[in-house]
C-alpha cells in the first residue's frame, strides 16, 4: 500500500495567523479569507475567528488535519503534515498519521524541549512516518512517542 501524503499550502490554516505584521504581504487576507480558502482547496472551510482563535492551540491543527484529510470520507489521504508553527507533534489515529514536524532552527522559542526537528516518512513493505531531533550532541532522536498524547 502506498501512503498518500498531504501537505497543505503555505496559505492554509496556520501561516495567514503569525502573518498579521505582513500586511504588503498579505494585503486584506481577512477580507479575503473565503477566496484564499477556495484558492488553497480547503476541503472543509472554517471562519476566519475559529481559524484565529485556534491558532494559540496545538489541538486545533490536529483536530483541522482530522477534520481536512484524515476523517474526510471525499479524500484518501494517509499522512497529514503541517508546520509553521515550530511546535513538533504527531498523533497516529486509525486513519493515519498527523505530523508537525516543528523547526529546524537551533533555539525555538516556542519550544524549547525540542530544536532541529524534522519529519521522515517511509513507504513500503511497512509504512511508517516519525518526528525526529538532531540532537546538539550530533546523534538524530525520535522524539515521536514523547509528542503523541
Amino acid at each position: 500500500m502506498a501512503l498518500t501524503i498531504a501537505i497543505p499550502k503555505p496559505l492554509q490554516i496556520a501561516h495567514c495567523f503569525w502573518t498579521f505584521s505582513a500586511p504588503v504581504l498579505y494585503k486584506d487576507f481577512q477580507q479575503t479569507w473565503p477566496e484564499r480558502q477556495h484558492i488553497n482547496q480547503i476541503p472543509v472551510t472554517i471562519s476566519l475567528l475559529e481559524a484565529i482563535a485556534g491558532v494559540i492551540n496545538r489541538d486545533f491543527y490536529f483536530h483541522q488535519a482530522k477534520r481536512q484529510y484524515l476523517e474526510n470520507s471525499s479524500k484518501s489521504i494517509d499522512v497529514v503534515v503541517f508546520g509553521h508553527t515550530h511546535i513538533p507533534d504527531f498523533r497516529r489515529t486509525n486513519d493515519g498519521f498527523y505530523i508537525n514536524a516543528g523547526t529546524w532552527i537551533d533555539h525555538n522559542t516556542s519550544y524549547p524541549e525540542a530544536t532541529r526537528t524534522f519529519a521522515v516518512i517511509k513507504t513500503g513493505a511497512v509504512d511508517s512516518a516519525a518526528v525526529y531531533e538532531y540532537t546538539q550532541t550530533g546523534a538524530l532522536l525520535d522524539i515521536s512517542e514523547s509528542l503523541s498524547t
